[in-house]
């Protein structure tokens, strides 16, 4: 990013720097030229110091125009110290000079800087908003040239935000025009090789390598570190392709352009990891360790901390697998300690990921030395790390590969299930449920922290937003913190670290005590401002009468089943290994999708499928539900956890002494919860639901959606439905009723998204549709009941987390299709729901009747068609 700035900034000034010659004002003029010079050469202290002279006379002479242009090298400084909140401040107050002298096309090149700030911050959709900003501003000057610079941005934060196709696009028209154009043959391979990234990131490895193979051709040896960055890619996709050799080559020719030039010590330190990772992946540890040990050393010869403690990280992993056959106590407490050692590596640069992670090894470890105590309190310290850690500081390009291959991010849950398990090991059944709520609510926390949610409590809406906002603050500073401790200890370094400490636990300790009001007011608002708020003890006393909570915990040896009631807790087990019981469960799913097992596809041959399918849905639930049926009562509420998000515990089948087979909702009520705090959360409830509102079709397409929705009035009068072009967000906004039915497609869950989006009409012309943001439902006053019908026939669609987000905005009761059957199956449900409501059933009564009658019905009987609808609510 840095070397891009130094490109782009010049070539914007030079003009400006011919003009400043002749100005009579020569003192500004000075600084100005020598401040450039200086920034050059980068020497950005010396730079500085000139600049921060010449913006102050030039805003004394209110010349506008020329105090934008300083202004924007000064962010710059700052964007490459890591200082993102003067950087942000210092372009802010330029595009404001640019705009009271009506200079755009210097703001134009100031909104694609700040986006740079928002990009490196990870603040995706801003950065785009900027990017487009400056795009639309090219355009409108017919600068081809600067408008594909700003196509290759916008493409990188699309890239980032998830948005392939989009970046893609981008790619290909900067592609174009590079193709085109005289321009440096480095911009045409530089777009080339974001084309190649996103096939690769699609895994279309064939056309990813033929992209990074036309493009450094194309960029020739021009730039030493374009290239190794090609190879090193085109390592990664012949890899992928299985074609080992053909990656060691291409990984060595990258090392061996950098090692020759002395150059990008980052890039070959990763370059080298890969050529290391190749090996151990292939049982060769010691070649392993000896790339790894090249790159460690490689890694300190650039001060790069963050990489020099992953590759150690990586050598540990070596030193397992030569160890594993003739494994003593002596050689597990020699590991113990290397993994100490590292993790206050990782906290010495403010890495607290890789701190974590080498603490849940040193967990693991003492698990194996049976030293429980010292196990539960590493993994504790994991825990605690990963939910303290708001930022730190990675490069995408240098970094987050690492914390990639050795799956840090993966591995998070099980430290939280780990520890859980040793609390379970001591017979605290409250600390370990309390440890697996903690770790969904940590799941659901940063996957809404970056969502727009609606806090619309009149007297806590301020507040909340506040708090969120000091919570993204304290993000930024610790991103910083991070940086400057990873960048080394100088006298100027260690007052920064200093300052910005002291700044983060002012801000942290704010934010503690707001969202503790806050949530003693209201607590659906636990999610968006803090996780962990409430004991066992305070949810038992909320759980309804007759109802039983199960909370799974998986482990590497057995499964515990947690039974929670109001006046108990107790924990069954189960002798099935984590890896076989999730392997059950994936089998399950596929083949519940599969032809062959819903429609009898291949005839004959599609019986052993069928049969498989059947053992599987009663072995799962012999497995998971069995050891813990003497404690059932009339309703079962199920918090399935991120192991089991989406699976239907309902369709498993329970055979009885007799031979008998019943599907779990023929025995009980089954009912889910994304989190045992949501039963805390205050909801909009509806003794008998009278007003319904339906919207959906909203592109055209499906005519038996129309009637579908058409024949709800077949049970409620007076039951407001919009469909087509009248299925619109104005009409859903300004129409009420006790229950909303959205027959539409979800999904698209995008960084920019995190919860995904829905479509809708756009209210103009027939056809026209609009993508909504999910979280955008809490803009609306809660519905007691949401019913969300997913027509996406492919990709993400709803989850736990969809209706986590509505009863955060109060809503009692949301049902919602996991996955999509066909249009048979959806008519019939809402047939069957909506005849049962308005005979008077409670919802969730209603729900499970609905189920029942599928059940019964032939044509739509098979688990596929009715299990994929869930009830999030208490029965």
């Amino acid at each position: 990013m840095s070397q891009i700035l130094r490109i782009v900034f010049p070539i914007i000034f030079l003009a400006f720097a011919c003009d400043i010659r002749n100005n009579p004002e020569k003192s500004p003029a000075e600084l100005f030229e020598n401040g450039v010079e200086q920034f050059n050469a980068q020497s950005y202290q010396q730079a500085e110091a000139q600049l921060v002279q010449a913006l102050s006379k030039f805003e004394q002479l209110d010349d506008g125009s020329q105090a934008a242009r300083v202004g924007g090298y000064l962010g710059q400084i700052k964007l490459m110290r890591g200082e993102y909140r003067a950087a942000l401040d210092q372009f802010q107050s330029a595009i404001q000079h640019s705009r009271r002298a009506n200079d755009f096309r210097a703001e134009a090149h100031l909104n694609m800087l700040l986006g740079e700030v928002f990009l490196e911050r990870g603040e995706y959709a801003n950065a785009l908003e900027r990017f487009r900003g400056a795009f639309s501003y090219y355009s409108a000057f017919g600068d081809r040239s600067a408008s594909a610079q700003i196509e290759m941005r916008m493409a990188s934060a699309s890239k980032r935000a998830g948005e392939l196709e989009q970046a893609l696009s981008l790619y290909e028209r900067a592609y174009g025009y590079y193709s085109n154009a005289d321009e440096s043959p480095l911009a045409k391979a530089r777009a080339l090789a974001g084309v190649g990234e996103i096939y690769a990131l699609q895994g279309r490895h064939e056309e990813a390598l033929n992209s990074f193979t036309q493009s450094f051709t194309a960029a020739g040896s021009d730039d030493p570190v374009l290239e190794a960055t090609l190879r090193m890619r085109a390592g990664l996709s012949s890899y992928a392709l299985g074609r080992l050799n053909d990656a060691l080559e291409q990984y060595r020719q990258s090392a061996n352009i950098l090692r020759s030039k002395g150059i990008a010590r980052s890039l070959e330190s990763l370059v080298l990891f890969y050529i290391g990772n190749t090996y151990y992946h292939n049982g060769l540890y010691e070649d392993a360790k000896g790339y790894y040990a090249q790159a460690l050393s490689v890694a300190q010869s650039g001060n790069d901390r963050i990489a020099e403690n992953y590759n150690i990280l990586a050598s540990l992993r070596c030193d397992e697998q030569l160890i594993r056959s003739a494994i003593t106590q002596e050689g597990v407490e020699e590991l113990v300690d290397s993994y100490r050692a590292v993790a206050e590596g990782f906290r010495a640069c403010g890495h607290r990921t890789g701190e974590a992670y080498a603490r849940s090894q040193m967990g693991r470890l003492y698990v194996v030395l049976q030293d429980t105590a010292r196990a539960r309190e590493a993994y504790a310290s994991a825990v605690e790390l990963n939910e303290s850690t708001a930022g730190e500081y990675v490069h995408d390009e240098f970094h987050r590969p690492y914390v990639s291959e050795l799956g840090i991010e993966s591995d998070k849950a099980r430290w939280y299930s780990a520890l859980a398990q040793l609390f379970l090991s001591e017979n605290k059944l409250e600390e370990s449920l309390g440890v697996l709520e903690r770790s969904v609510g940590k799941r659901f926390f940063d996957r809404l922290f970056r969502a727009a949610v609606n806090a619309r409590h009149p007297q806590l809406q301020a507040e909340v937003q506040k708090t969120r906002e000091m919570l993204r603050e304290v993000e930024l500073l610790e991103v910083e913190w991070s940086r400057a401790l990873s960048s080394g200890s100088d006298p100027e370094n260690r007052s920064l670290v200093t300052s910005l400490q002291e700044e983060i636990d002012r801000l942290k300790n704010e934010t503690r005590q707001s969202a503790l009001r806050i949530i003693e007011q209201h607590p659906n608002y636990e999610p968006l401002v803090g996780t962990g708020s409430f004991s066992i003890a305070e949810i038992q006393k909320l759980i309804p009468r007759g109802t039983v909570v199960l909370r799974f915990l998986p482990t590497d040896e057995q499964l515990y089943i947690l039974v929670l009631t109001r006046t108990r807790l107790a924990v069954r087990t189960s002798p099935v290994k984590r890896s076989a019981l999730l392997g059950s469960v994936s089998e399950y799913m596929r083949l519940l999708n599969d032809p062959n097992v819903y429609a009898g596809a291949a005839g004959a041959a599609s019986v052993p499928f069928m049969t498989r399918f059947s053992i599987l849905a009663s072995q799962l639930y012999d497995q998971m539900l069995r050891p813990a049926e003497a404690l059932f009562e009339r309703n079962l509420l199920i918090v399935p956890g991120w192991e089991f998000e989406n699976f239907p515990f309902h369709a498993t089948e329970r055979q009885d002494a007799k031979g008998g087979v019943q599907y779990l909702v023929e025995v009980s009520s089954v009912d889910y919860l994304p989190s045992l705090a949501s039963l805390a959360y205050r909801t909009a409830q509806s003794a008998r639901t009278r007003d319904v509102l339906a919207l959906g079709n909203p592109t055209g397409k499906n005519w038996s959606i129309d009637y579908e929705l058409r024949d709800v009035r077949s049970f409620y009068r007076n039951a407001k439905i919009f469909i087509g072009l009248e299925a619109s967000w104005k009409n859903l906004t300004e129409t009420r009723g006790d229950i909303v039915q959205l027959s539409t497609e979800f999904g698209k869950m995008l960084a920019t998204q995190p919860l995904g989006m829905f479509v809708l009409s756009g209210g103009e012309t027939v056809g026209e549709t609009r993508e909504i943001a999910f979280e955008r439902l809490t803009d609306i006053p809660a519905f007691p009941v949401v019913f969300c019908s997913n027509q996406l026939v492919e990709g993400e669609g709803l989850s736990a987390a969809n209706a986590l987000l509505l009863r955060i905005n109060g809503t009692s009761d949301v049902f919602l299709n996991s996955w999509y059957a066909d249009r048979k199956a959806a008519k019939f449900f809402s047939e069957y729901f909506y005849t049962h409501l308005s005979n008077g059933l409670a919802v969730g009564d209603a729900y499970r009747q609905a189920l029942l009658n599928m059940i019964r019905n032939k044509d739509i009987n098979h688990p596929r068609s009715w299990a994929q609808f869930f009830h999030y609510g208490t029965g």
